[in-house]
């Protein structure tokens, strides 16, 4: 029975309240004559500074979901048919490694009653890559949405049962008349988007960081413009840019009486990184 650090918010007990019930029009049924699809949706889980602390942030949430123990605990389990992760799988300020990488995979083996498949992910600011690497290189190999490196992701692109139409930056599946839209943030460096304008020769980067770029903000929408008649679903790691309370320039900050801000969480650095 795993033992939880003293005073260490285990947020597994977050991860595991949040079901979304998609109820799909009859003419969509299965053959099983199934109208419904539970989602499970989670992210942050934090892996590498995590298992520092001996907490499994993954592993304890799967096993929550399917067998009502979670550590030292008694919880109800909850039925998922499959699951939406949104991203930052790693946990660090530095860009993640092989190690950190195969500890994911590791703890995504707790899966007893469903399948590695059945959990769509996109990344988040923490999993991103830097200058000197191959673009997002370990989001790709270790969580690999596509199931393009199935030799160390264990993500087999055959046994999805909603087939993958994308790439791993943008990428959509169909559950009945549900139409999901699934979309990376790009946080990796140097920093491609942001909230807004670092000063008048930088105008991209920033804090909060991370946003989707441009040509995924654009294909985002012509999903939604060719399926009218879909139930859509959108999953992003941070908010569309002005979409929400913070997500617009100089979100998180608070201006102070002598005009200078402040910020409330994160911060504001011209690298644009986490």
């Amino acid at each position: 029975m795993q033992q939880y650090p003293d005073n260490y918010l285990s947020g597994n007990f977050l991860l595991g309240i949040f079901i979304l019930l998609i109820v799909l029009s009859p003419a969509y049924a299965d053959s099983n004559n199934v109208t419904t699809c539970k989602v499970w949706v989670f992210a942050d889980p934090h892996v590498g500074t995590d298992i520092e602390k001996g907490y499994e942030s993954i592993a304890a949430a799967i096993r929550q979901s399917e067998s009502s123990e979670a550590g030292d605990k008694k919880t109800p389990a909850f039925e998922w048919d499959i699951a939406i992760s949104l991203g930052d799988f790693a946990g660090g300020f530095e860009a993640p490694n092989d190690k950190e990488g195969a500890e994911v995979v590791r703890q995504f083996d707790a899966l007893k009653s469903h399948q590695r498949e059945q959990i769509y992910s996109i990344a988040g600011n923490h999993d991103a890559t830097t200058h000197n690497e191959k673009t997002q290189w370990w989001f790709r190999k270790w969580i690999d949405p596509t199931g393009k490196n199935t030799e160390f992701s264990k993500v087999d692109a055959s046994k999805r049962p909603y087939p993958v139409v994308g790439t791993w930056e943008r990428y959509s599946f169909k559950v009945g008349n549900a139409l999901f839209l699934l979309m990376s943030d790009r946080n990796d460096l140097p920093p491609l988007v942001g909230r807004g304008p670092i000063d008048e020769t930088v105008n991209h980067g920033g804090y909060p960081a991370g946003a989707v770029t441009g040509e995924t903000f654009a294909w985002w929408k012509k999903q939604i413009e060719r399926n009218p008649d879909s139930i859509i679903v959108s999953g992003h790691h941070h908010m569309l840019k002005d979409t929400t309370s913070a997500s617009g320039e100089w979100g998180g900050f608070t201006t102070l009486k002598d005009g200078s801000k402040r910020p409330l969480y994160h911060g504001y650095n011209t690298s644009g990184a986490h």
